[in-house]
């Protein structure tokens, strides 16, 4: 399924399951349960730990996976999945640096990186860590 990859949110179910949600004030958590299966069934709430992203964060999370997509995101869906504009400090600094550098590439209102940032995908995704 995209969605995960695309940053968006899903639900994980059962013992072990990670989570992805977006709230309707736009806050996003991630979160987990406990992974055992008896401590899962034994509990009345098997959330061990829920995790807000913070403003600052977004640019890493969305890039985690949406440059892991040979397809690449577009503007409008790094605005629509994380409230932010490409266009703010220091993700606008760092787009400019990879686009100099032949990592990413622009066609249209598409990112991708290009084949040779594809080599070097961790690299790439981790020069967007807060």
């Amino acid at each position: 399924n995209l969605n995960y990859w695309q940053f968006g949110d899903y639900l994980g179910i059962g013992a072990g399951a990670h989570s992805k949600i977006t709230e309707a004030n736009g806050h996003i958590f991630r979160q987990h349960k406990t992974r055992l299966p008896v401590h899962y069934l034994q509990s009345l709430n098997p959330t061990v730990e829920r995790v807000s992203i913070a403003k600052h964060e977004l640019p890493f999370e969305f890039m985690l996976n949406a440059l892991r997509l040979v397809d690449g995101f577009t503007v409008e869906s790094y605005r629509a999945h994380t409230g932010l504009n490409l266009t703010d400090e220091p993700v606008k600094q760092t787009l400019d640096q990879l686009f100099a550098e032949q990592l990413l590439q622009q066609t249209g209102d598409t990112i991708s990186p290009t084949s040779q940032g594809l080599l070097f995908l961790n690299n790439l995704v981790e020069r967007f860590s807060p």
